[in-house]
């Protein structure tokens, strides 16, 4: 796809609507062929015709014209989303005053510019942008020169403190880019004799020239963002668990939680919680899930409410395991919870879970009526299309299951239409083939009378990765109507 339909596909409704009045502005033309052009992209999307657009624009010699357009387009929709955003996002605003600045100096305007940087400077201070920073400091003994009321040497030694920091974390992020290559890279590293703290260690020791940077507490929390990111990616739930472990032991014995860095310490323990659980190392996940409730209580509730569903879900799902009945009981209590049912996502996410429990223990009537009575809530609307997709995916598994064909068949139009534009997604390929799938089985209820869709399910089955958002194993379904 090429770059400009990738931009468009990605703005929001308010941000397109603020284009067309930003184009509107600067120009009055009745024939707006850039507005036009961004209309065909955007509501053409994957079905883009290049060739339709040039003709309709400009006729069958117009392709220069055309490519001309394009890159104007594409520079006017970067001015607005600029425009658009620069007092929303911190980071923008402050590169905003920055520019100001430079153009006041331009100007020969020195005070305004001053005026300007001392905004920048700010904004750029509050989020710890040292790279910012120093392009500040350097304007600033610029200015000097124009402005007697500015000492150059204050600003010289700033920018020398804040160089000192900005070269310490560009040696963090080298280090980090270096171990993230090994981790992505190194074959069979936890089989060999040594894991991944071993690895790390000597990583940091061939490319610090720091040595005191490893007890750096700062440096810690980077390396524990970077590593834990990897192997969450990776799926690598084993390694993940051993190195949170450590980690974790090791920050809490060094005394490097405190109010500031706190949802750290909770961001931790449930990485924890969920490597655990995914080991099947449910106790450990347990214990977990009892310091995170801890955790949750400390500087007078800080952040209770945010990880509160994750508490109440993973002793769930631990106690699913363990003992389904108090599983089911904690399901249902979390449905009494204020905090949780007011937020459509999560008491949607827990009567799904109360509807797979449902069906795992063979109680298909059940599951089926707990997914109908949340689809009719006026709050189901409120949650991600893909989340509904998901839902209704599984709503239709459990029908299959009950022999439901022609419900099944009415919803699977419906959902066609309702979910048309998230299934031509390649993202969701596997959710729209396991509907090709299901359309074809609601004719064949028995695969294994016909060759040929028993081999397209096996060929599913091959090539599909589970997706921790499926709320029943596709591959696991499908094995059961393929199976003697």
């Amino acid at each position: 796809m090429d770059i400009l339909n990738k931009i468009i596909a990605l703005m929001s409704k308010e941000e397109q609507r603020n284009y067309k009045l930003y184009a509107q502005k600067f120009r009055d033309r009745d024939d707006r062929k850039d507005v036009r052009l961004f209309e065909y992209i955007r509501k053409s999307g994957p079905k883009f015709n290049e060739r339709k657009i040039i003709r309709e624009l400009y006729g069958q010699e117009g392709k220069n014209s055309y490519y001309r357009l394009k890159n104007r387009l594409l520079t006017e929709i970067g001015k607005g989303m600029v425009l658009h955003h620069n007092t929303g996002i911190e980071e923008l605003e402050a590169y905003h005053y920055f520019s100001l600045a430079i153009l006041y100096r331009e100007k020969q305007a020195p005070e305004i510019a001053e005026f300007f940087l001392e905004k920048a400077e700010k904004k750029a201070k509050s989020m710890g942008n040292l790279g910012l920073l120093d392009l500040i400091y350097g304007e600033y003994i610029s200015l000097s020169f124009s402005l007697s009321t500015i000492n150059p040497e204050t600003f010289i030694e700033q920018r020398e403190e804040n160089r000192k920091e900005l070269n310490r974390f560009r040696e963090i992020d080298n280090i980090l880019a270096a171990v993230s290559y090994r981790i992505r890279f190194a074959q069979n590293f936890s089989q060999q004799d040594h894991n991944i703290i071993d690895l790390l260690r000597k990583t940091v020791d061939e490319f610090s020239g720091d040595p005191n940077l490893q007890v750096n507490p700062k440096f810690r929390f980077r390396m524990y963002e970077g590593v834990s990111k990897i192997l969450l990616q990776n799926k690598d739930y084993e390694e993940l668990e051993r190195y949170l472990k450590q980690t974790y032991t090791e920050f809490i014995q060094d005394d490097l939680f405190d109010r500031h860095n706190h949802d750290t310490r909770l961001q931790i323990l449930t990485y924890l919680i969920n490597a655990c659980f995914k080991n099947k190392n449910y106790n450990d996940s347990l214990k977990y899930v009892e310091l995170l409730k801890e955790g949750m209580g400390m500087f007078n509730n800080l952040l209770y409410d945010k990880y509160l569903i994750f508490y109440y879900n993973s002793l769930a799902n631990n106690y699913i395991e363990l003992d389904p009945d108090k599983g089911k009981e904690i399901l249902e209590e979390m449905l009494k919870v204020k905090e949780i049912v007011r937020i459509p996502l999560y008491r949607s996410f827990v009567t799904v879970n109360l509807a797979v429990f449902s069906y795992v223990n063979g109680e298909l009537e059940s599951a089926v009526k707990q997914v109908s009575k949340l689809r009719i809530l006026d709050s189901y609307q409120s949650i991600s299309a893909s989340m509904r997709m998901k839902i209704e995916i599984f709503e239709l598994m459990v029908r299959f299951d009950l022999k439901d064909f022609d419900t099944i068949e009415y919803r699977l139009n419906q959902m066609r239409q309702d979910f048309g534009e998230l299934l031509q997604d390649k993202a969701f390929y596997g959710d729209n083939e396991l509907l090709n799938l299901i359309s074809e089985m609601i004719r064949v209820p028995d695969p294994r009378q016909k060759p040929a869709l028993k081999e397209r399910i096996l060929h599913f089955m091959q090539d599909y990765a589970p997706q921790d958002t499926d709320f029943i194993e596709y591959r696991e379904w499908l094995k059961a109507k393929v199976t003697p």
